[in-house]
């Protein structure tokens, strides 16, 4: 065998498997992946809890409601200044409160953090002072500990009933 025929014949059909099999290895991981982000978010969404406000007007079954009760981490005076909403959660998952935040404050539920799936329960925000229409973050988790932000809005400066809510997207 010539030099010529071994490098034609063995080397180069060695270097391209070789090549082939490293490009057909990199592909299954990128594959690979790609598949573990998409089950990831699959995950991610199918945890996520969904709630929506209900109007006081409408008609629910507000005897098996369930109150949580939100003050400032340092606060522990009580007014009767509240920022009041009614929810339901639905079916879809628990929700687990993390916070609400006003301005540079943040308020805390002062009983329990857990919402069952499919349950009405109305939120009262003690706040102390007067909110000039700041923006209220309402900050939730799911049961994988992922965050969800969302901006409250109410209705009247009066009456400051929660009547809608927009979640913050990262």
């Amino acid at each position: 065998m010539k030099c010529n025929d071994i490098i034609t014949n063995i080397v180069i059909p060695i270097i391209s498997s070789i090549i082939s099999g490293g490009l057909t290895l990199i592909g299954v991981l990128i594959t690979i992946k790609s598949e573990n982000r998409k089950r990831k978010e699959e995950i991610r969404i199918a945890n996520k809890p969904l709630f929506y406000i209900l109007d006081p007007k409408q008609e629910y079954d507000y005897q098996s409601t369930v109150s949580f009760y939100f003050n400032s981490e340092n606060e522990t005076k009580e007014s009767n200044n509240y920022i009041y909403g009614i929810i339901k959660n639905t079916d879809k998952a628990i929700l687990i409160f993390d916070c609400i935040q006003i301005g540079d404050k943040k308020y805390y539920s002062l009983n329990g953090n857990v919402v069952d799936k499919n349950v009405i329960f109305n939120l009262y925000i003690n706040t102390t002072e007067k909110t000039n229409n700041e923006t209220i973050i309402f900050i939730i988790k799911d049961s994988l500990n992922n965050q969800y932000k969302y901006e409250l809005t109410y209705s009247e400066e009066n009456s400051k009933f929660i009547s809608e809510y927009q979640e913050i997207v990262k």
